[in-house]
């Protein structure tokens, strides 16, 4: 759940959006505070562009970070991994609330 959310945080959230826009174009809204982007250039920024503009690449590298910080330094890993679960979970939470209110 924690890779899911960092991942969906560096790829995706408007507040990340300075970080990747070296290797990628705004193309629209995506909702809930997120975009859609396309990577930008050749080679090396063009490659990076890619891997930040798919989820499901970065969540490997992410999760892959993530054990390694399990193997490395256990106690602040599993902090890390704590913020970003309760963080989906909070996450969820609104959009459930948001759809209950409209309906």
């Amino acid at each position: 759940m924690a890779t899911q959310k960092f991942t969906r945080l560096l790829g995706k959230a408007s507040v990340t959006s300075p970080i990747r826009a070296p290797f990628t174009e705004f193309e629209e809204p995506a909702g809930s505070a997120e975009h859609v982007e396309s990577a930008r250039g050749g080679g090396v920024r063009h490659t990076i562009g890619e891997l930040l503009t798919c989820p499901f690449c970065l969540a490997q590298w992410v999760g892959t970070g993530y054990v390694a910080g399990l193997a490395l330094a256990p106690r602040q890993a599993r902090a890390w991994g704590a913020v970003f679960a309760v963080t989906a979970v909070a996450d969820a939470l609104q959009h459930v609330y948001d759809r209950l209110r409209s309906d």
